[in-house]
C-alpha cells in the first residue's frame, strides 16, 4: 500500500535520508546543486522528476472540491 506524504513530510523524510551528510554531499548524491537542495528545504522549489526518481518517490497531484 502506498504511503502519501505532504511536502513538509517529504522534506523531513529527505532530511532523514540525508543523515549526517552535508547538504553539499547529499546534493551530489541527488545530482543537483547545493542551492537547489537548499531551496527545496526552504520550500522555495519543488523537487523535480530527477530528484524524485533518485529518492524513489512519485508525484501525485490531487484536487479537492468543497461544495
Amino acid at each position: 500500500m502506498p504511503h502519501y506524504l505532504t511536502m513538509p513530510d517529504l522534506i523531513k523524510w529527505m532530511e532523514r535520508k540525508q543523515g549526517t551528510r552535508t547538504n553539499k554531499e547529499f546534493a551530489e548524491v541527488l545530482g543537483l546543486s547545493g542551492a537547489y537542495l537548499g531551496d527545496i528545504y526552504a520550500s522555495k522549489r519543488d523537487p523535480g522528476p530527477k530528484v524524485l526518481r533518485v529518492l524513489g518517490v512519485k508525484r501525485h497531484i490531487m484536487y479537492e472540491v468543497n461544495e
